[in-house]
């Protein structure tokens, strides 16, 4: 083993888990499966998982949540197509994910929890799953388990990987552990040159470097599914003869500023009624009680009735629903970019061929926004005054406004063949 994850990384990891394992059993014991989420983190799995069928190779996928389970299931159809022998298994860490991949396993045989980075349980784990590859998906980089792969000869891959300009500068203080970990990877498929770059930064050996676009970004186009915009559109009584500005995965203080943006364009725009969708929907309460200070009228998703007329505003307060309200939208605007968090994946609302505006935080979706830049479709804006403007003059010309919703749909279907190049990095190795 090395050196770091030996004397560093261990002994540290063990007496957090000493802590942590308590907690998850606790945890475990308010839900109503108990034992499936704590056995599995700690590396036990049901028989099932542990008996093989008679094929040649067997894939374990990693992926930690629900984004990150649509692109292991894109890369996962694509190796299919091509080896359509293979038995694959996905792993997730949080609930959200297991219950998103469950639900729509795709070609996944088996849909697991994800190992504790412990040394007994990731043992456990690799023993009972016994892959032919093991594949991480995005960011995932956990010592102990790539060090068990590599020490029973199991080729390891990080496919879709992608580094953030705020991730890296957190890497670079355990630049020791990142170098041994990463060159535990056979090979990494990165989304981009920057992305590449970075993870050479943090130890990742330059000819084990390839980049393969972004999965996550293809899987958008398949993804669009206008019967669910349609059904949503019902539910919440939206009229085609609306006009709807949608403020996706908004963080605190920029509902203030979509807010004001609003009131100063509904008097040019009557037609013009607002959806508010917070990325923690337990701001819900808070969010609405800001509107209210503003004198609108407003409804919770969870509150609308049958047939009655379309609220002022709307506040998202569900789970899974905001990538189909961005079909209903006219305009959508992508929170976490307006203040310094990084923004939100702009492509998302592109993917229906909306039109998409941004603050200057978008650190963490720097791909994203360049693919956006490279078609001409940029909408960034660098304050309030600027998204009122911006705002105003989109809505009053509304071929300028169709012309940006088509640039934002191109940049999506620029991504093509990106699962497929990952998914080939998987099929070599097979």
């Amino acid at each position: 083993m090395t050196p770091t994850i030996t004397y560093l990384y261990n002994p540290l990891i063990t007496a957090t888990g000493m802590m942590t394992v308590p907690f998850y059993y606790v945890y475990s014991l308010c839900r109503r499966q108990p034992l499936d989420f704590f056995k599995q983190r700690l590396g036990f799995y049901p028989p099932e998982v542990k008996r093989r069928r008679r094929r040649p190779k067997r894939v374990w996928f990693h992926a930690v949540s629900v984004g990150e389970v649509g692109v292991a299931r894109c890369i996962a159809t694509a190796l299919v197509k091509e080896r359509p022998e293979v038995e694959l298994v996905l792993s997730c860490t949080t609930e959200h994910g297991c219950a998103s991949a469950r639900s729509d396993p795709g070609p996944f045989r088996h849909v697991i929890y994800y190992p504790l980075d412990l040394p007994c349980a990731v043992w456990r784990a690799v023993k009972a799953i016994r892959p032919d590859v093991y594949v991480a998906v995005e960011t995932e980089i956990w010592p102990n388990l790539l060090h068990r792969a590599f020490k029973m000869g199991i080729p390891a891959l990080l496919v879709n990987g992608r580094i953030s300009l705020r991730s890296i500068a957190r890497y670079r203080h355990i630049k020791c552990l990142t170098r041994e970990s990463l060159n535990l990877f056979r090979t990494i498929g990165a989304i981009s040159r920057d992305d590449a770059q970075r993870l050479i930064q943090m130890g990742a050996a330059p000819d084990r470097v390839v980049i393969t676009g972004n999965a996550k970004y293809e899987s958008l186009t398949t993804a669009v599914d206008p019967l669910k915009s349609a059904n949503l559109a019902r539910l919440l009584n939206i009229s085609a003869d609306d006009t709807w500005l949608v403020a996706g995965s908004t963080r605190t203080g920029e509902e203030e500023i979509v807010l004001d943006a609003y009131k100063r364009l509904k008097p040019q725009f009557p037609n013009l009624k607002l959806l508010l969708a917070p990325r923690h929907i337990n701001r819900a309460e808070e969010v609405a009680q800001l509107v209210k200070s503003h004198g609108m009228p407003y409804r919770f998703r969870t509150d609308i009735k049958p047939d009655e007329a379309a609220a002022e505003v709307i506040i998202l307060n569900t789970m899974g629903e905001l990538f189909y309200i961005y079909g209903l939208a006219t305009i959508v605007i992508c929170g976490g970019s307006m203040v310094p968090l990084g923004g939100q994946n702009v492509l998302e609302p592109a993917a229906w061929g909306k039109p998409v505006l941004y603050g200057p935080s978008m650190e963490d979706f720097l791909d994203a926004k360049m693919s956006l830049e490279e078609v001409g479709a940029d909408g960034q804006v660098a304050n309030g005054r600027e998204l009122t403007q911006t705002l105003s003059d989109l809505l009053a010309h509304p071929r300028r406004l169709a012309e940006k919703g088509a640039q934002a749909q191109l940049a999506v279907l620029t991504q093509a063949g990106a699962a497929a190049r990952n998914s080939r990095l998987i099929a070599d190795i097979l």
